[in-house]
This record gives C-alpha cells, structure tokens and sequence, in this order.
C-alpha cells in the first residue's frame, strides 16, 4: 500500500519540535486512516489523538459540534485544539472520502493550524443526535464501548505496540481523567442555518 508521503511531510512540518516518538505516532495514526480511506472516523481519531498526545504528557482539549467546509452543508463532528489551534484528521478523510462531501478538497489533515473556510462551532442545533450520547461521557468508558476495540488497536499501531493487558491498562490509564465536553445548545448552524 502506498502513503500519502505529501501529508506526512506536512504532518512532520507542523509538529516540528514535538518529541520525535509522538510525530512518527501520529504519522502512522494517519497512514492506517488514509490507507482504508476512513471517512467517518472523527470521534475515534480525535481520541486516540488525545491519548497519543497525553501519552507525551501534553493535554489537549476534545470538542464535539457541527463543522461546515463547503459553506453549505453542516456535519456532526468531533476535533481537538491545542493552544486554540485545531487538531483534526476527520475533516480530512470526510473531504476526499466522503461521497456526500461536495466541499472544496483539504489536502492535509489540520494539525495545529486553521483553514478559514472551515467553520468549527462547538454545540449543535440539535439536540437528539449521536453527539448528545457523547455529551459528558467518560473518556474511558467509550474506549471501552468502541466496536472491535478499534481505539486501543488504534494507538498500539500508531506507537508500534502490541497488544496486551499492560498496554491496555496504560490507554485506561491515560483516558481516566479525560472526559467529552457538555453538548451545548446553539441557535445557528456553522453554514448559518438556524435550530430548531
């Protein structure tokens, strides 16, 4: 299989100064994503982003809401900030392997930066969708509910590990204090729409 070589160079570049072992983490993390062409993925990658990231002892901030990159269409999303700048491979793979993304197409996934067209807006307008089961959930417990254990098998390759019951206890260990943010009400959508 081939690697999206541009990316990971772009990824390199933007984690310039980051311990060596998280930047090769995340550039793995990225290349099992890009190979199956996930394109919905964003709750589990922002999470084992944040696992990867604590695991170097730097805490980053989980956010849930509605994002629009087409001016148009608003998603459910799930990205993280560090510093207020956005960490987010799901944008990525919704842009060039989504078939109802119509938007304009997004290169790299976001690593510590912002693109103006995207728009980001914590909250939904709705209050019934899958991320009001998100709303104040526990970290630990939705690594622990994820199907096939795809978030523990996620970050053992992302740092080269293997499976075992030491390692599985250290991704509980790293997820016990991390929590999903309150969803919040908003009254209009990214792309401007209003609520219901």
């Amino acid at each position: 299989m081939s690697k999206n070589y541009n990316a990971i160079h772009h990824i390199q570049k933007q984690l310039e100064g980051y311990d060596k072992k998280l930047v090769n983490a995340v550039c793995r993390l990225f290349n099992i994503e890009d190979q199956i062409k996930e394109c919905q993925g964003c709750v589990i990658d922002s999470v084992v982003l944040a696992l990867l990231f604590k695991r170097f002892n730097i805490d980053t901030e989980l956010h849930i809401g509605e994002v629009c990159a087409d001016g148009e269409q608003d998603a459910y999303h799930c990205w993280l900030t560090l510093d207020n700048k956005i960490i987010d491979f799901g944008i990525y793979g919704n842009a060039n392997y989504n078939p109802f993304y119509h938007g304009v197409k997004i290169d790299y996934p976001l690593i510590l930066e912002k693109l103006d067209f995207i728009k980001y807006c914590d909250g939904s307008t709705e209050q019934d969708s899958w991320l009001s089961e998100l709303s104040e959930m526990p970290v630990v417990e939705y690594v622990k509910r994820c199907p096939q254990n795809r978030i523990s098998k996620l970050f053992l390759k992302s740092l080269d590990l293997i499976e075992t019951k030491s390692n599985q206890e250290l991704i509980y260990d790293l997820a016990k204090d991390m929590t999903f943010p309150k969803l919040i009400k908003i009254d209009t959508s990214p792309s401007g729409k209003k609520g219901i």
